[in-house]
């Protein structure tokens, strides 16, 4: 039985390409956009039956150089690859495999990437401006490209980008410190806008930093884009597609220049996958110039958060060659091997099965210890990727939205994708181990294995809450009525003048007074009248209520002044800070600590607090836990601190108590780090009012250092609860919920 008659496709568009010390061939298909790679010896092959051949002519013209089991499987390969055709009905023979029809991926299967359609750009008027630009009259026409990295021009352009960077990196150099602090104190302010959960603060600048930071961030990978778009289109290639990707759900632009393999020269390659960080470097550069001019504030925040994001992130995401980046191709071309990712997997295939690699394009001198080493280092890192990315999906949507959804959201992205990735086989292992469909299905199985495993094998779990460090022994300072604050004649201690109150003081005692003399003298006259023993009875008793009376007008004279702070320490209250109101009407008693040597003179009124009394060295931690979670937390489990400075965890501590009932006011503290919300915030019309229980927190004896904690600092804490299974937290969050 003869296989069918065979012809390679008229409308494929061919190119030949220097790759290391080598030329070979590539074949674009027009239909499928695919490319594909060829030595010399297996192009002419193809090239041979351009107008049709049997099997047997072929065989009989390759007898004694190619085998005819080899042949038949290069024949079979590049059918299913779509480059091959036949036009007869004679049916198939044992080793021949038809093409598998090819199907488009629906958007679900790729749900962290979803690419929707783009526009051609030479079809639209920026196109053609660009063409314009670099000097290209027809779009159809491929004439030398005017600009090329070995041109004036073209060396121009990257020295003006590399010096840029040179005098970037200087600048960075000479001020490293106060960079490193700045992008600290950059990345610590857009964290706590992100955790405000509103819109711009009120005359607030980190509140406005994150929409900056969000244009800045979105402006500058659309630069990077075009860059990949605009040097294609400069070395003569041609970007087939501009439009919008959902990456990780968050809009991106993406440009295809995927054309660049048909460009001979291996220059123009890496520089057109290496156009887009460079641009990126570029940008860098321009805000290191804006950070190192600038004053601290916005702009200078902003300047700092855009060289970290252009120029770290982008040689650690974008150069990395162990992901499907710019990175991955700069390396792809560098190495001789246009798709090395397959190749690399074919390796390590070969390796395990201790068999011969069966490649679909040559490899040249590159020695398979490299693709083995770079398959085991590119499937651990995006393990690993994947890893972060779902755990970080599942945290942020359980805390949003509860284990109900977070739990099959995650169950669905990984069927999804790692499902999509393992029964996609390559030409490589379909040609070389037959792969079938039950192998497939094999895969799959022990894949729903796994994650079922994983769904029911008990996980850590912990719950990250709000605290306010406390003094032990602590308690408010209050001032228990209104006057001026006044200091000591030695300036070293304050006090609240009411004069009202010493008026009231000195009429009391005025009263006293003269209530005694009135009493003496009716002591003295009931010898003589002793009607005037009757009225002795009725003085004393107004004594008496006189003498209470001026007792406690002391008092509170007394408690007008701070208590005596030998032993304890006194801590300040949160600053108060002046609302729009007052500055606009120009009103105002007392701002920031009202014990402050500038409020002297001040209004205090009667209940404000004045700070705290604590003792000096000694701290706990109140924890504030709403009433979802306060069931699971029991006294003696660990909590791990975060505090500014030291990684996390690094402060230790345990649980000592939990109230029973919940706490009434919630600190204006924690409210302002956006770790809870006001009664009010939640609707009159809603019936959830926010719950929170206290839970106090000591610190381990061996994790305390030389410095304690400053009283009522925020940190965030992560109580670690016992270990359930995913599916044990599903069902509990059901039952609450239904």
């Amino acid at each position: 039985m003869s296989l069918p008659r065979l012809q390679l496709r008229s409308d494929l568009i061919t190119q030949q390409i220097s790759l290391g010390n080598r030329s070979v061939w590539v074949l674009k298909d027009p239909l499928s956009h695919a490319f594909h790679f060829f030595s010399d010896s297996e192009f002419g092959i193809l090239r041979s039956i351009r107008s049709g051949r049997s099997f047997e002519e072929i065989e009989s013209k390759y007898r004694g150089l190619v085998a005819p089991v080899h042949l038949a499987q290069f024949l079979s390969a590049a059918s299913r690859m779509g480059l091959v055709e036949t036009k007869d009905g004679v049916p198939t023979s044992r080793v021949w495999k038809p093409r598998l029809p090819s199907r488009r991926h629906p958007w679900w299967t790729q749900p962290l990437a979803i690419r929707l359609p783009g526009i051609t750009p030479d079809r639209w008027r920026v196109g053609r401006m660009i063409e314009r630009w670099i000097g290209r009259a027809d779009a159809s026409e491929k004439p030398p490209p005017r600009v090329t990295p070995t041109s004036q021009w073209g060396k121009l352009f990257l020295s003006a980008i590399l010096g840029l960077a040179f005098c970037a990196l200087l600048i960075v150099g000479m001020r490293m410190d106060e960079f490193l602090a700045d992008s600290a104190g950059a990345s610590s302010r857009l964290v706590q806008s992100l955790a405000k959960r509103g819109g711009l603060a009120d005359g607030f600048a980190p509140g406005g930093i994150l929409l900056l930071f969000a244009a800045a961030l979105i402006i500058t990978k659309v630069i990077h884009e075009l860059a990949h778009a605009v040097a294609c289109t400069a070395l003569g290639g041609r970007c087939r597609e501009i439009g919008v990707m959902l990456l990780l759900g968050i809009p991106c632009l993406y440009c295809d220049v995927s054309d660049v393999w048909l460009m001979p020269r291996r220059r123009d390659r890496i520089l057109v996958s290496a156009a887009g960080i460079l641009a990126e470097w570029t940008v860098a550069a321009l805000a290191t110039f804006v950070w190192a001019t600038t004053q601290p504030g916005t702009l200078h925040d902003l300047s700092a958060l855009i060289m970290m994001v252009a120029s770290i992130s982008t040689l650690i995401i974008n150069a990395n060659p162990l992901l499907r980046y710019d990175g991955y191709y700069i390396l792809s071309d560098l190495v001789g091997i246009p798709n090395l990712s397959s190749e690399s997997r074919e390796a390590l295939r070969a390796a395990i099965s201790r068999r011969t690699p069966q490649t679909s394009s040559p490899i040249g001198s590159t020695t398979q210890g490299f693709l083995v080493a770079y398959a085991v280092c590119s499937t651990a890192y995006r393990l690993f990727v994947f890893t972060l990315i779902f755990w970080t999906l599942f945290t942020l949507t359980e805390s949003r939205f509860g284990i109900g959804i977070a739990l099959p959201l995650i169950a669905w992205l990984s069927f999804a994708i790692l499902g999509n990735r393992m029964k996609r086989p390559t030409q490589q292992q379909t040609q070389a181990s037959g792969e079938t469909t039950k192998s497939v299905r094999h895969r799959l199985t022990v894949l729903a294995t796994g994650l079922g495993l994983a769904l029911f094998v008990p996980l850590p779990q912990s719950v990250r809450v709000g605290g306010i460090v406390r003094a032990t022994e602590e308690r408010p300072i209050f001032a228990t009525t209104t006057g001026r604050l006044m200091t000591t004649d030695e300036g070293d201690r304050f006090e609240i003048d009411d004069w009202r109150l010493r008026l009231q003081h000195g009429s009391a005692k005025g009263s006293v007074a003269e209530i005694r003399a009135e009493l003496a003298a009716a002591r003295i006259d009931r010898l003589d009248r002793p009607t005037r023993a009757l009225v002795q009875p009725i003085l004393e008793e107004k004594l008496a209520a006189a003498q209470e009376q001026r007792d406690t007008i002391a008092r509170r004279l007394e408690e007008a002044n701070l208590p005596d702070e030998s032993e304890l320490s006194r801590f300040d209250p949160p600053p108060r800070r002046i609302t729009r109101r007052e500055r606009v009407e120009q009103r105002w008693d007392w701002t920031g600590q009202p014990l402050r040597i500038h409020n002297v003179g001040a209004t205090i009124e009667s209940g404000t607090l004045l700070g705290y009394l604590g003792h000096p060295s000694d701290r706990v931690i109140s924890l504030y836990v709403d009433q979802e979670s306060i069931d699971q937390v029991r006294v003696g489990q660990t909590v791990a601190f975060g505090y500014r400075g030291m990684p996390a965890g690094t402060l230790r501590g345990t649980i000592e108590s939990i109230s029973a009932d919940p706490v009434d006011d919630i600190p204006e503290e924690l409210i302002s780090a956006g770790w809870g919300s006001r009664p009010s915030a939640v609707g009159p019309g809603s019936d959830r009012e926010p719950v929170m229980y206290e839970v106090t927190a000591s610190i381990l004896s061996r994790e305390k250092t030389s410095h304690p904690l400053p009283p009522r600092l925020m940190i965030p804490a992560r109580i670690h609860l016992p270990a359930k299974s995913l599916v044990s937290r599903w069902q509990r969050w059901w039952s609450d919920n239904f």
